[in-house]
């Protein structure tokens, strides 16, 4: 059903998760147990993170400092959330693929292309463009392109989510505003 959203996992790994943390609680990111009202039951940064999403939804990626590329699934609501940080440090990649079964289409995401690649979901294609662009003028693609024609790149302070209605990409920050106000 390409209404229905739901994930395969073949292997999960964390890998530079990285968080500002003093007592259980990013710094500067203005989550604390008293402001947001949760108890944590561990001292552990994802749960922050968790937590903090759980309270404010995506207008919780805001209040973060530092370097993150995440994804969020909401059982309740059926909604997977993926999100990059303010700067853009941590890659996010996503592909919008056929499902196998042809009907309806896959979302991939990965901290890198090539477990996108490995999946063998995605038919790979060059991005005719963005190798030109690299070999004339030796300038590497900062915007959402990469070299592979249907990988784009998450830019820094967007947000993506997926649920039966549809993917719908927007960013999530006011940063750029905010330094120059």
């Amino acid at each position: 059903n390409s209404s229905t959203v739901g994930y395969k996992t073949q292997r999960v790994a964390f890998r530079d998760l990285v968080y500002n943390v003093e007592n259980g609680v990013p710094v500067g990111s203005g989550v604390t147990t008293v402001d947001a009202g949760r108890t944590f039951a561990t001292a552990g940064d994802t749960e922050v993170v968790l937590q903090a999403f759980a309270q404010w939804g995506p207008d919780a990626f805001d209040r973060f400092n530092g370097m993150f590329g995440l994804a969020i699934w909401d059982r309740e609501e059926r909604r997977l959330t993926l999100a990059r940080d303010h700067f853009g440090i941590k890659p996010l990649y996503v592909a919008r693929v056929a499902a196998p079964a042809g009907e309806g289409e896959v979302l991939l995401f990965a901290s890198e292309i090539t477990p996108i690649l490995a999946s063998g979901l995605y038919a790979m294609k060059v991005n005719e463009r963005s190798v030109y662009r690299y070999l004339r003028f030796r300038a590497h693609e900062d915007g959402t392109e990469t070299f592979f024609d249907g990988i784009e790149r998450l830019a820094p302070g967007e947000l993506l989510e997926a649920d039966g209605n549809g993917i719908r990409r927007r960013m999530y920050t006011r940063l750029k505003e905010e330094l120059l106000e």
